[in-house]
């Protein structure tokens, strides 16, 4: 939104735990817009999730031709291998600075008991 040229004061993104609905309420008002983007039968899922609990919804854009997913580019960060390329200039910046890339880097999906564990050892170096 920023490199957009939109005022910090204007927005906030706020991370919630969209498969659990319930507790929206606890992360961001309940007159908070959410913007989606949908491109499968999750983004529908996630809009259904939403609107149920009356909530304002704005769907950025519908598409089938989804050309990459997050999981793909978590999981490029976790190998060191090359992702600011799919991702807004911005964005890249933001996962760098913040220090959100050594915490999705440091993420294990494969922990034997099905959660996503933290590793600090397997944390790839970036500039």
């Amino acid at each position: 939104m920023r490199s957009a040229g939109v005022s910090c004061n204007e927005f906030s993104v706020t991370p919630f735990p969209i498969e659990s609905p319930d507790v929206l309420a606890n992360y961001a008002p309940m007159s908070a817009v959410y913007y989606l983007t949908i491109y499968d039968s999750w983004g529908e899922e996630k809009l259904r999730r939403l609107t149920e609990r009356g909530l304002c919804v704005e769907v950025l854009w519908k598409s089938d031709d989804k050309k990459i997913s997050g999981t793909q580019i978590r999981s490029a960060m976790r190998a060191g291998r090359p992702w600011q390329h799919q991702v807004p200039d911005a964005t890249a910046q933001y996962l760098i600075n913040s220090g959100l890339l050594e915490r999705i880097c440091g993420l294990k999906p494969d922990d034997p008991e099905g959660q996503a564990r933290y590793d600090e050892e397997n944390i790839p170096s970036y500039p």
